[in-house]
Order: structure tokens, then sequence, then C-alpha cells
């Protein structure tokens, strides 16, 4: 009969192709027949393996990269399919140049780990499936590393803003606000700032400075790939465009008059957006509860889009500033189309016809101020006894400005804070940064003094102290 040749691979890391058996893996003799009997095929009981070195996907050259190296060897007659498989879970068909597709591999890591490029392991076979007159065979090989680093541009961990509108050294550096991810999950970072017009052209020059040279005692000003930040032309006012390091040079915010300023730079793709707000980013709520005083009042807190919200005790009269100072501008009773059944016009003031803790939400783009009167607070959760359907009772400390409960016991398990025993107004997230209808928190067990402050006063948090005894 005629024969062909095909190669098998070997696979990396030193290690061989398992061996096999005639009975397991071989092709049986025909039954008996006048002509010639045909021969047996047997698979080979071992090949030389070579090593593979680590892959960086970023200086790969093409759409696909070899994840074997292997050795030919000769074989009687037959077809042969073969499959790398990745930590059991990722299954690549592949030729025998055992190439896979850089997206594949990238988006392994990514799944698996994340978008930070540091070299990743895992452990992987090849699987042979053999196919030789209708009967199949796999050959499978001992487990071997793939280490692959994904594609992702450097990232620091902190990025501050310098310029006309802060100044150019590290004392007056503004830091951009991020999340609590990991920067390479959440690679953007925000400012807002405001913007004087301090230059002759109309107009306020900035640069970037990333962690590693703010941290640095003599890099502040340093360049290259991790260095400053910056964009390509100098004096560039463009509202949106791409960061580079090298040769970085000095963006522009035009501006006639001062105003405020959000910057936003998403270090994954290295671009930069300015926006212009229209919006402060909190409301003041003075009024006869705390002395009219801008200052010292309340705060409701919003994200530059016209809406805001929070907490605040209230008493008759008062009304919302967009600052420290009267001056900054005011909302008042006649600035909103749309009042609260709680409220009523008290000679341009707003009026709380009933005293009490307020959840408080304005809406400058249509005009609206709603209001919840919260009469009690309260522990829900399977922390305590009540579970989800049933509260412990907090009780206002008015000394502290805080709803309190001393010496409450916990079992381990979840909590959140909400009002008037219903679900209309709740809180939760984590005690030191807590958000309206936010996250359902984990304590474990133990007795606790808890101290449960919504007013936005002493911080721009609504948050919780949360002492175990």
């Amino acid at each position: 009969m005629n024969m062909k040749k095909i190669a098998y691979l070997s696979v990396l890391a030193g290690l061989l192709l398992t061996a096999c058996t005639e009975g397991d893996y071989g092709i049986k003799p025909a039954d008996p027949q006048a002509n010639q009997q045909e021969e047996f095929v047997t698979l080979p009981t071992g090949v030389a393996a070579a090593a593979v070195n680590p892959i960086d996907l970023a200086e790969v050259e093409g759409e696909s990269v070899a994840v074997a190296t292997f050795t030919p060897i000769e074989l009687t007659e037959g077809e042969s399919k073969y499959t790398i498989i990745v930590d059991d879970t990722y299954k690549y068909s592949v030729g025998a140049d055992m190439k896979v597709p850089v997206a594949d591999l990238q988006a392994m890591v990514e799944e698996t780990y994340g978008k930070r490029p540091t070299a990743r392991t895992f452990k992987a076979v090849l699987n042979i499936d053999v196919m030789v007159d209708g009967q199949a065979s796999l050959i499978q090989s001992e487990a071997f590393d793939l280490v692959i680093t994904p594609v992702a541009p450097f990232i620091d961990s902190a990025y501050y803003l310098v310029g006309d509108m802060c100044g150019w050294d590290k004392a007056s550096a503004l830091k951009f606000n991020h999340s609590s991810k990991d920067v390479y999950e959440d690679p953007v970072f925000t400012l807002v700032v405001t913007v004087p017009d301090t230059d002759a052209n109309g107009g306020d020059y900035w640069k970037i400075i990333p962690a590693g040279n703010y941290e640095s005692a003599d890099d502040f000003w340093t360049e290259g790939p991790k260095g400053v930040v910056g964009v390509a032309v100098d004096g560039d006012t463009a509202a949106e465009g791409k960061l580079v390091t090298e040769k970085p040079q000095a963006g522009k915010i035009a501006v006639e008059e001062e105003g405020l300023f959000k910057i936003t730079i998403n270090m994954m793709d290295y671009t930069y957006k300015v926006e212009e707000l229209n919006y402060v980013e909190y409301l003041r709520v003075p009024g006869n509860h705390q002395g009219w005083s801008p200052a010292t009042a309340p705060r409701l807190y919003g994200n530059f889009d016209g809406i805001w919200n929070g907490f605040s005790q209230l008493n008759g009269g008062f009304k919302f500033t967009k600052g420290d100072d009267w001056s900054d501008g005011e909302y008042a009773f006649g600035s909103f189309t749309t009042m609260a059944s709680a409220f009523s016009d008290d000679g341009g003031n707003i009026n709380a016809t009933t005293p009490g803790f307020y959840w408080l939400q304005v809406d400058d783009t249509t005009l609206k101020l709603d209001a919840v009167l919260t009469t009690t607070w309260g522990i829900v959760g399977p922390a305590q006894a009540g579970g989800w359907d049933a509260d412990t009772d907090m009780a206002w400390n008015a000394e502290k400005g805080c709803w309190a409960i001393y010496g409450v016991a916990l079992t381990a398990g979840e909590m959140k804070f909400r009002a008037n025993d219903e679900w209309g107004v709740n809180v939760g997230g984590s005690f030191d940064d807590l958000t309206k209808d936010g996250a359902n928190i984990a304590v474990e067990a133990g007795t606790y003094d808890i101290e449960l402050y919504l007013e936005r006063t002493a911080s721009d948090k609504m948050y919780a102290t949360v002492t175990k005894k």
C-alpha cells in the first residue's frame, strides 16, 4: 500500500509525549482475506522536546504567535489534529506551526489576570488526535508552562497636574482623582480645576506629572516612556486629543474669563478631554438649623451635572448656595417650578414646615426639589437580629450630629443603613464612603459602637465610624 509521511509535534519545556501501545493507539489488522494483510500503524513511543521562551505580546510581529516548538518525526499514513489546552479551560486548534492568534492570547490573559502588563504563567498541554483508517487515537503531552505578558501601556499609580492654573512645582501640583480599582482595570483619572485667564493670549498652559516623577527627589521633570506627559504640539488648545511622553509639550485651556473645568485622562489609550462645567460639585444648605452660614452648612453632592443630593437637618427656613459665600449664587423658593410638599414659601426662603432630618435632591435641569423626611434610621441585614425585614433602630445624637447606636451585638454577615423602616432611602457601599442605594457591607461578629454621619459637614463624604468593643 502507498505510505505517507506526516510530522508530529513535541511540546515545550523539555517534556515528552506519552508513549503508545499497539492495543490502545495502533490500528488492528483487518479480517483475514485473500490479499496480503495490511501493516500495523504504530505511533511513536516518545519525542524529544525543545524549550519555550516567554512570550511578550507587545513584541510579537504579526497576528499570531507560536506557543510551542516541535521536532518532526515520521509516521505511516494517517491524519492528525492539534489542540493546545490552557489551564483546562482555553482550547486552541493549531496547525503544525503551533500558532495561536495574538488577540486570543491577550483576551485569555485579561480574563484570567487582568490587563496589567506582567508576565503570567499558565499550564498547557498539547492534544494530538490521530485518525488512521477510521480509528481515532489520542496522544496528550505532559503539562508545560506557557508564560505570556499582555500588551498594555505604562500606567502609573497616580498623576498630577501642573500649570498656570495652579503652579509648576511639586508643592503646587494637583492630584487627579481615581477609583480604588487597579489602574489597569480603571485607567481613567479625573480632576476638576478652576482655570483663571492668566495668559495674555487667553488661556492657561498645563502638563501632567506621573507618580514616579512626583515621588522622586530629583526627577520631577524627567521625560521618557514613564516620565512627563503632555501633548505633541506646544500650546495645543484642542479640547481632546492624544497624550505623549516623547518630547511632551504643554497643552493649553483657552479661556476668556475664569471658569471651572474637568480634565479626564485615559491612560490605557493615552487620551485626554477638557470640559467646561456649568455646575459646582457641592451645594451648601444654610438655614435656621445652623445659623445661615454657607461655609459651615451641610453639603449636597453632585457629579457636575446639575443634580445634587444628600442629607440635612432642617428647622424652618433655608436655601441652597453654590459656594461658601452668598455671593457665589443661590437657589431659593422661586428657583424651582416643582417643590416637594414638605416645603412652602417663606418670603423667598424655602420653609420646612415639619422640622427634622431630610434627604434632599436638587435638580437644576428640571428645576425640581425632592425631599423625604426621615424620622428613624436603623441597621438592617442578616448581621442583626431582624435580617432584611426588621431594623435595629439608631438614635439621633444632637451633640455630634449623627445617628448612633452603642453596644450593639452583630453576627458575621451583611448590613446596610436605612430610613423609616423601608427601602426608599438607604445607604451602603463602605463605612468610610457611603452612597445612597450602595452595596451591602460585610461585618465580623462582635459588639460595636456605630455612629452614622450623613450630613457632609466635617467631610466631603457620608461615612460611619464602627468601633468594635
